[in-house]
């Protein structure tokens, strides 16, 4: 089912007009966030590779993050299939689930980039703890089983562009460790490029807004992503490629 918003509802309104302490601290860091990546772009005393290194681990602060909270709630949940979807992350709908406007095919693009876990900012969403664990006893040159790319388990590897930014969508659980243990190299699937999708929503801290009717149409599983979302707008209104 379609996640579908009410802007229209008295609740809404007063929710936006006047934020909880949770939603202005949201807003703070997107601001704070998009301040930093304005900053780092400005810094003329440096060379470009510099900065974007220095967007690349905010990025990557932001990323490892919601890593780390994805693993403690596939820890304490008592569904043993916690579900993550990049649709339900960034607006990549075909149309506006508030007023239907209909949207440009977002391009897909196969791509090959050598992707280290240690320092890509990247999401794996594991779903299961049992095979959590299992990854972390048994992958990982600390247990004498360095982390090695499969080709028929590492696949599906998306980057997403202008963002900087990697959604894993197989190998979930033995990535998830890469990522925690620091070891490890995937290559990336295909690209898809979100850039179309600026000119149509903005993220307030909280929801991605459809600008043609002022509607809340998507709540990330994370807020920080969304945070990502707009540091790619950022990246874009100034031509820079992070990868």
């Amino acid at each position: 089912m379609e996640q579908k918003l009410f802007p229209q509802t008295t609740a809404y309104k007063i929710a936006r007009k006047f934020p909880s302490k949770e939603a202005k601290h949201r807003q703070n860091v997107l601001r704070a966030y998009l301040d930093q990546t304005a900053a780092i772009l400005n810094e003329k005393n440096v060379s470009i590779n510099q900065r974007k290194s220095a967007i690349i681990c905010m990025i990557k602060g932001l990323s490892s993050g919601i890593q780390s909270d994805i693993n403690t709630e596939c820890i304490t949940s008592e569904d043993q299939n916690i579900n993550y979807y990049m649709i339900d992350s960034f607006p990549i709908r075909s149309h506006c689930t508030n007023c239907y406007k209909q949207f440009e095919t977002i391009p897909q693009t196969d791509i090959d980039i050598p992707v280290a876990l240690q320092s890509a900012p990247i999401i794996s969403p594991i779903w299961n703890k049992g095979r959590m664990s299992q990854a972390f006893m048994f992958i990982g040159a600390d247990v004498g089983a360095p982390f090695r790319h499969q080709e028929n388990n590492h696949f599906d590897l998306e980057y997403i562009k202008p963002l900087g930014f990697f959604w894993n969508g197989n190998g979930l659980h033995s990535t998830n460790t890469g990522i925690l243990k620091g070891e490890g190299t995937l290559k990336t699937s295909y690209m898809i490029d979100l850039s179309d999708r600026f000119k149509h929503f903005e993220f307030d801290g909280t929801f991605y807004i459809h600008k043609a009717c002022n509607t809340p149409v998507i709540k990330p599983i994370d807020y920080r992503l969304g945070v990502i979302f707009e540091i790619g707008r950022i990246l874009e209104k100034n031509s820079i490629q992070l990868w």
